[in-house]
Parts: C-alpha cells; structure tokens; sequence
C-alpha cells in the first residue's frame, strides 16, 4: 500500500475529504491531493507534514507512512531478536537494561571475600 492510499484510507475513516483534513492537520489541501494521487510520496514529504498529518488522524508517523509491513504485524528486527514487541519495550537500545556493576560494588554491597 502506498503512502498515497494509506493517507486516503485513514482520512475516510476519520469521514473526513480532503479540506477538512487540510484544516485539521494545517497541511495544504493541494499537498494531501498530490500525496493521494501518488504524485508526491514518502520520499519528498517534509517531517514536518508528516507529523502534522499523523497527528490530526491519530496514527503514529511509522504508520502513516508505512514503515513496517501491518500485513505481517512485522517489528524491528533487532527486537524481534531479543525476544520482545515495541509496545513491551522502548526502542532505547538500553532500554530493560541494569547498569553493570563494577568490581569495587561488588565487593562492597556482597560482603568482603571469604575464604
């Protein structure tokens, strides 16, 4: 699905046309034509009119613009690896992570060694 046909989906369920979505989101009702019509894609849209569209439809900016396959429910892949979704964890690649003790904590917070 293309960007184009994506944001005409999400703007006819929000029961909106084309200038009630310009009003909403601030983006020229000439710039949403030319995205729906495939004449400006993903590839020239500024982030800017991205987000503004995104948020007056109430979607994210990777929806909107398709970023993963939601016929396949695709995630990152790197979070795939570890196991868990982007709803259970932060794409922070230190997110779930506990900060590493050094030697000297060790010792201090188990007790001094014994032998």
């Amino acid at each position: 699905m293309t960007i184009g046909q994506r944001l005409r989906d999400l703007r006819e369920k929000a029961g909106w046309n084309q200038n009630q979505l310009a009003h909403q989101s601030n983006v020229p009702r000439q710039v949403i034509a030319r995205i729906e019509a495939g004449q400006r894609d993903g590839d020239n849209m500024t982030v800017s009119v991205a987000k503004r569209l995104a948020r007056a439809l109430h979607v994210s900016v990777d929806h909107l613009i398709g970023m993963y396959d939601e016929d396949r429910d695709m995630v990152p892949t790197a979070l795939v690896l570890a196991g868990t979704s982007p709803a259970r964890q932060s794409l922070s690649p230190l997110a779930g992570k506990r900060p590493r003790r050094s030697i000297a904590e060790t010792e201090t917070a188990d007790g001094p060694d014994h032998e």
